[in-house]
């Protein structure tokens, strides 16, 4: 109930989010888009003048008004969200020495590791495995080695490029890309290995 000389203040923000992500560790990364408002109006540190200061903000959604609480807000496919947290601080003064209101909200999400999990490592896994059978066939059947190495090899290269529009393109390997060149390499050894055994028999 609103008390007699109270005076309620509702500002309606609408916009996007420019985000700098770090990609290392893909696809089980996290993130925290942090949105930051401000009072544009100072109050000056003398004491002399007090504007606009306010003690309560609250943030309100479109629709039943209710804030920031769950997934229902976060409409974003490839994330899933973690929480929130909120913060209310005095910026350091400026030029015109003064100090502002500032009110920061914090949203972690994490990223829904499903499908690379399923698509990607699943069966880069299934390979691996599948590449130490070669072990038990006999180090004389060079052709039967080779030719199973060769396989699970070309079975490898098929499922990157299937997915390969689904994984990020970075300077830097994350995390996925070493999984996959660790596979490959593991399949490149097995077949040198496999020749080297036979001609030393």
């Amino acid at each position: 109930t609103f008390q007699v000389g109270d005076m309620y203040v509702f500002d309606k923000y609408e916009g996007g989010i420019n985000n700098k992500m770090d990609l290392q560790m893909f696809p089980f990364d996290t993130d925290n888009l942090e949105l930051t408002f401000w009072n544009p109006t100072a109050a000056l540190l003398d004491g002399t003048k007090i504007v606009a200061r306010k003690s309560d903000y609250r943030l309100l959604t479109m629709g039943d008004g209710a804030g920031v609480t769950g997934e229902d807000d976060m409409d974003i496919a490839e994330w899933a969200f973690v929480g929130t947290s909120t913060r209310y601080l005095k910026s350091p003064p400026g030029n015109d020495d003064a100090s502002r209101d500032t009110f920061q909200i914090r949203i972690s999400i994490t990223r829904n590791t499903q499908f690379y999990v399923y698509k990607v490592l699943s069966p880069l896994l299934l390979i691996t495995v599948l590449n130490l059978l070669v072990f038990w066939v006999p180090i004389a059947d060079l052709a039967d080695r080779l030719a199973h190495i060769t396989t699970l090899f070309l079975s490898a290269f098929a499922l990157l490029y299937v997915v390969a529009a689904d994984l990020p393109k970075l300077k830097k390997q994350p995390l996925i890309d070493k999984v996959i060149f660790t596979t490959i390499m593991m399949l490149a050894v097995t077949a040198v290995h496999a020749v080297e055994c036979f001609h030393l028999l």
